[in-house]
């Protein structure tokens, strides 16, 4: 299933909105005119129409900035979300200034203009319409705070600013449009009459639009996907601007919208090393039916250093190495023949792993419903995030508890684990360190929704 289109406004549909508002063109060919010039004029407005139809976070030299930005807020982080939210001041305002560049120079240009027409027009309140038609990684209200901060701050030459835009959102089957237009007065002394009669014909124009504006030929119209999640990768750290969350809860997609994975995974990886656990009860039983292999040694003291010397071998991060107990009786009634060598102890250990690591993964819970303290338990916290699986980081964590007192070790931090691949690693852990509960947290801010 492909993403539906629709057409792109353009400035032809702008000149019937003025049109049926009452207004007109200041000339009908600009590029005849001799000396520059605004778009239109209604009652009381002369008016200059920019759409900002540049996609900034394309731009190599802006990623980087962000990235900089980011990385410094974020130091370690694998993945990190392109939010100015999650900033402090300093933060924000070198994120505005870093994404402004497209708005800030529709707005000195249209001043210009709005300067120039206002010589033949005296009295006219001066305004900008400014239409996000392409900014895509920019929502309504970072647009419009940058637009505004660019028209207070850049010009004397604007005394009204109206910011709108045609914000497409679509999961493949469900689809949503909004179609703000804003105005935001810029001279408390020169107020725009006509926004309300303006405002009132760009409702109908779009009532008429959306009726008709699924792209049927892509080749004569020109058309535009809906906003999409926008990622970048510099210096090893991946760079995310999700799409914002659309409408409500899907009903077609009655187990959340659908979310790729490009992380190829589609089964789950081994997340252990095993090996046999013996005590010297059960060792002595082994080698009696074992009495060459020589994996076992020749004495209790010499089998365990060879684990200890396996275990600090082979532990890697992400396939722990894990201690299995191996009771000789219960291997028994599995290999009860009278040849027996150690790979089968290797075998029957990873079997009652892999039964421990289901039962914990099946009996986890999520930390948010369990109103509980528990006094030992391997926590999983997961960051959802955006439309690819490939994003997600996972933490985990060995927590002991009781009244009063909490100690937290970090397993591992921020790897990019989504979360069922994160759970059974998380399970694994749990039976490394003989913990009988996972629990679970998942960060769902992000994700696509």
């Amino acid at each position: 299933m492909d993403y539906m289109r629709i057409y792109k406004l353009t400035e032809e549909d702008f000149d019937r909105i003025i049109d049926a508002a009452g207004g007109k063109r200041l000339s009908n060919d600009d590029s005849r005119e001799s000396q520059i010039n605004a778009d239109y004029l209604l009652d009381d407005g002369i008016i200059e129409l920019k759409f900002v139809e540049e996609e900034g976070l394309k731009k190599q030299e802006r990623q980087r900035k962000l990235a900089d930005i980011f990385k410094e807020q974020f130091p370690g982080k694998p993945v990190v979300v392109l939010d100015p939210k999650l900033l402090g001041e300093k933060g924000r305002s070198d994120y505005h200034r870093a994404m402004s560049t497209p708005i800030k120079t529709h707005i000195k240009k249209a001043a210009k203009q709005l300067k120039q027409a206002s010589q033949e027009h005296e009295g006219k309140t001066k305004v900008v319409v400014l239409v996000n038609a392409g900014y895509g990684s920019l929502y309504h209200e970072e647009f419009k705070e940058i637009a505004v901060r660019c028209s207070t701050n850049d010009t004397k030459q604007i005394d009204c600013l109206i910011v709108g835009g045609i914000y497409f959102y679509s999961d493949k089957f469900d689809s949503y449009v909004l179609c703000p237009f804003e105005e935001v007065p810029i001279n408390l002394d020169r107020r725009f009459g006509s926004f309300d009669k303006l405002n009132e014909h760009w409702g109908n124009f779009l009532n008429n639009f959306m009726t008709s504006a699924i792209v049927l030929d892509r080749e004569v119209q020109p058309d535009r996907l809906p906003v999409l999640e926008m990622d970048f990768e510099l210096d090893g750290v991946k760079c995310v601007r999700p799409a914002p969350p659309i409408g409500k809860p899907s009903k077609f997609w009655v187990n959340g919208r659908p979310r790729k994975n490009s992380t190829g995974i589609t089964k789950c990886p081994p997340v252990g090393i095993i090996f046999p656990k013996l005590d010297k009860e059960n060792w002595g039983k082994f080698k009696e039916i074992m009495p060459h292999d020589t994996k076992l040694k020749d004495s209790y003291k010499e089998w365990l250093a060879f684990a200890d010397e396996q275990t600090h071998k082979n532990d890697e991060e992400f396939k722990p190495f894990v201690n299995v107990e191996v009771n000789y009786d219960k291997f028994r009634k599995q290999y009860s023949g009278d040849e027996v060598f150690f790979e089968q102890l290797c075998i029957y250990a990873t079997d009652v792993f892999q039964d421990q690591v289901r039962k914990l993964m099946e009996s986890a819970m999520s930390q948010a419903e369990t109103h509980i303290i528990l006094p030992e338990y391997i926590l999983l916290a997961v960051e959802e995030i955006g439309q690819d699986k490939a994003n997600d980081l996972s933490s985990i964590y060995h927590v002991r508890q009781s009244l009063g007192q909490q100690k937290i070790d970090a397993i591992l931090k921020n790897k990019q684990l989504f979360f069922e691949y994160g759970l059974a690693l998380a399970a694994s852990y749990a039976v490394k360190h003989r913990v009988s509960i996972v629990m679970y947290e998942r960060d769902q801010t992000y994700m696509w929704q």
